[in-house]
């Protein structure tokens, strides 16, 4: 069976989704008048796609533009949930890529769907867990409507992506947060605790075998 393992697999090609040389790239980059540039990012912002689907409000969450991706919110008719190629929103991008002031103009944004799932069934939480980014996290968990369990194609939950790298902080944070499945399996039937001993990952399995005991 295909098993992703993120931190390496997913997003592994988005740079290559958008390369520096594309024409809503240049619209970024290489325009140094920033009126200018300015009105070219919100000209058709709601709509312009380069071949593999990515907006501008794509290019702009993956490079971290702060600026931009505020002018691009505020475009009139902007399609915050556009997806690429791949069904990756600019907040999966936003996840990936950017810094924690960027995912909060995101997830604050009128209309965004924090649980938008990719062609993976990944969702920003599911890309927030599996690299460890636990303030990424923070900001997402705090999110009205999180969904906390949904599985991906293989069945697995946000709770158990850290444990594939050994993100000890990042499954700690999700194993306190508050309607967590601990006892989800994937579609090995593995629950997280099957994967942290899987693993060897001593910290994990302490963790694991901590919050079940709790939950008796």
């Amino acid at each position: 069976m295909k098993k992703i393992y993120y931190s390496i697999l997913l997003f592994s090609s988005v740079a290559a989704k958008c390369p520096s040389n594309d024409t809503t790239t240049t619209a970024l980059d290489s325009n140094k008048n920033k009126e200018a540039s300015s009105n070219t990012l919100l000209n058709n912002a709601q709509s312009e796609q380069n071949d593999i689907g990515c907006t501008k409000l794509h290019h702009a969450a993956q490079k971290g533009c702060r600026s931009e991706v505020i002018k691009l919110l505020n475009a009139p008719g902007i399609q915050v949930n556009a997806r690429d190629t791949d069904g990756s929103t600019p907040l999966h991008y936003a996840v990936r890529f950017a810094d924690t002031q960027v995912v909060n103009l995101f997830v604050n944004a009128p209309g965004i769907e924090v649980n938008a799932r990719d062609t993976d069934g990944s969702t920003p939480l599911h890309y927030a867990a599996s690299f460890g980014d636990v303030e990424v996290l923070k900001i997402l968990l705090k999110v009205p409507g999180i969904q906390l369990n949904v599985k991906n194609i293989n069945g697995d939950t946000p709770l158990t992506l850290p444990i594939f790298h050994n993100h000890v902080e990042a499954l700690n944070l999700l194993l306190g947060t508050r309607g967590i499945d601990i006892n989800s399996k994937n579609n090995d039937g593995e629950t997280a605790l099957d994967v942290a001993k899987k693993f060897g990952y001593a910290s994990c399995v302490t963790l694991l075998e901590k919050a079940l005991k709790r939950q008796k």
